[in-house]
């Protein structure tokens, strides 16, 4: 009897410890099935994002402060009365100075040829900024025929809006402004956003203008920036066209065009990009911002590019649809190997 008793015995404590270490091995085997599934989920988002934000190779001669980060949405705020979320990395400003602000060596001038009487635009010293400033404090409209043909495009839908790429201390903006159209001015450098928004709080248009104070670039980083000695207006990021021709140096933060597009989704657009000969770069991250916003017209300058920039700006644009043209307004066809200082890419005609 006390046989089978030690036997029943050992028999029950081996059986508790089967079911013990099998319980054990069952939890092991569902933690680790989950950590598998949140681990895939994480990179399967991570995957998610990353194709929304594709990187392309940069150039080694571009001088690199931080590496590159990824994209992450997390910043929200609410635009035309909707949340919108945004890469960490763009830099929404108010459109009005803070309080009691004053903006260094003040000079608000009319704005030429403005579309409505009290708008002004606020300028640099002629010893620092002698083109469009310089132009400006003489009553003369910098460039004053792209704006004219700016002008008559946004007569035709009071729904576009202007993208101001490079918008420096803010000429078409306040023009279109004054027109009554919303605008999204984006302008690196930070002594620019302060004229802009100081002539948008006497002209009273703050309400009309929303400003992004970054660079735009092919990924998100912090790139130098050289001034060009009389011609602020002439700041770029720094690249090999630019190493030997600076005043001094700063830094900036670039952002994609794709992470406007929270922004500008479903809305028709004027683009006006003039962001010094690095349209090539920001164009390498602006496929979601081509296909979720109704851009008409991009109207960019075409200086002193190298013919492999040139080249990708000319497949981007011929993919999504753009021919080349001398006047938003009307075709006039431009040969690839003739292109003109100011030319504007516009949606090609059904029957083209």
């Amino acid at each position: 009897m006390k046989v089978c008793s030690r036997y029943k015995l050992l028999v029950s404590v081996f059986l508790f410890v089967c079911a013990t270490l099998a319980w054990y091995v069952s939890r092991l085997s569902f933690d680790v099935h989950n950590l598998g599934v949140t681990r895939t989920s994480a990179a399967v988002e991570r995957e998610r994002v990353d194709s929304r934000h594709k990187h392309f190779t940069i150039p080694q001669d571009v001088e690199v402060n931080e590496a590159r980060t990824p994209p992450t949405y997390f910043q929200h705020t609410i635009w035309r009365n909707k949340l919108v979320s945004l890469h960490q990395d763009v830099r929404l400003v108010p459109s009005t100075p803070p309080k009691g602000f004053v903006l260094p060596d003040k000079d608000c001038v009319p704005l030429p040829r403005s579309p409505t009487a009290g708008v002004v635009i606020c300028v640099h010293p002629t010893e620092l900024d002698m083109y469009v400033s310089g132009a400006l404090k003489n009553g003369v409209l910098w460039e004053e025929h792209l704006v004219l043909m700016m002008k008559r495009y946004l007569e035709t839908d009071p729904d576009l809006i202007l993208v101001d790429l490079g918008s420096n201390i803010g000429q078409y903006s306040l023009f279109a402004a004054a027109m009554g159209h919303r605008v999204l001015a984006v302008e690196m450098m930070p002594r620019n956003v302060q004229h802009l928004q100081t002539a948008l709080q006497i002209s009273g248009l703050g309400s009309k203008v929303t400003i992004v104070n970054n660079a735009l670039y092919s990924d998100h980083r912090s790139l130098k920036v050289q001034f060009l000695e009389g011609n602020i207006g002439g700041t770029r990021v720094n690249d090999s066209h630019t190493s030997k021709i600076h005043l001094n140096q700063s830094s900036v933060q670039t952002i994609c065009l794709d992470d406007l597009t929270p922004i500008l989704a479903g809305s028709k657009a004027y683009v006006k990009m003039d962001i010094e000969n690095t349209e090539h770069q920001a164009l390498q991250c602006a496929t979601i911002f081509f296909s979720e916003v109704d851009i008409q017209v991009v109207q960019m300058e075409w200086l002193d590019r190298e013919i492999q920039a040139s080249e990708q700006i000319l497949d981007f644009m011929d993919a999504y649809g753009y021919i080349i043209s001398k006047d938003p307004n009307l075709h006039e066809p431009v040969h690839k190997t003739s292109i003109p200082k100011d030319i504007f890419f516009i949606k090609k005609p059904p029957t083209f």
